[in-house]
């Protein structure tokens, strides 16, 4: 047991470090962004794709260590923090601990993740909105045009 607690330790360090580099590259990312460095802002986006497939390969990891579960019966738990809580032992806690402290920073990381992408999406249409707006054309901008076509689900409800 103590040898997969090992092996989960050494997981979420690495999990903390792409955590980490992946916050920095965001907030890189939003001052390229203010400052419309295109050159930048592309090598930003460059490393946080690098940083993606490398947090996608430490999924699979997480993957491998739900299996290589020691208590694992006929079926492997749904996640670390149900595999750690099933184990009495202060460092089971600890590492249980520094999950939810992880799993609660990649959410932010996506938040903000979503939040830049929401502002580059419209970033890239603002001198066409602001020449509509000195010119004083009266038209309904363009930014959510394909929205009307697709109302109440109907292009999800198509897809499924």
């Amino acid at each position: 047991m103590l040898n997969w607690m090992d092996h989960v330790d050494t997981y979420l360090q690495q999990l903390n470090e792409t955590s980490d580099a992946l916050a920095g590259t965001l907030v890189g990312l939003e001052q390229a962004t203010r400052k419309a460095d295109s050159e930048e802002i592309n090598s930003a986006c460059a490393k946080l794709g690098s940083l993606l497939r490398v947090l996608e390969q430490q999924l699979s990891q997480r993957e491998a260590l739900l299996v290589e579960f020691p208590d694992a019966a006929d079926t492997a738990p749904a996640n670390l923090q149900s595999a750690l809580g099933t184990i009495e032992h202060p460092r089971a806690s600890e590492l249980d601990k520094r999950c939810t402290l992880i799993s609660s920073e990649l959410r932010g990381i996506h938040q903000k993740a979503i939040g830049l992408f929401v502002g580059q999406y419209h970033l890239t249409s603002v001198t066409e909105e602001l020449l509509r707006l000195m010119s004083g054309v009266s038209a309904k901008p363009n930014t959510y045009d394909s929205a009307d076509e697709e109302t109440n689900g109907s292009f999800l409800d198509r897809a499924a």
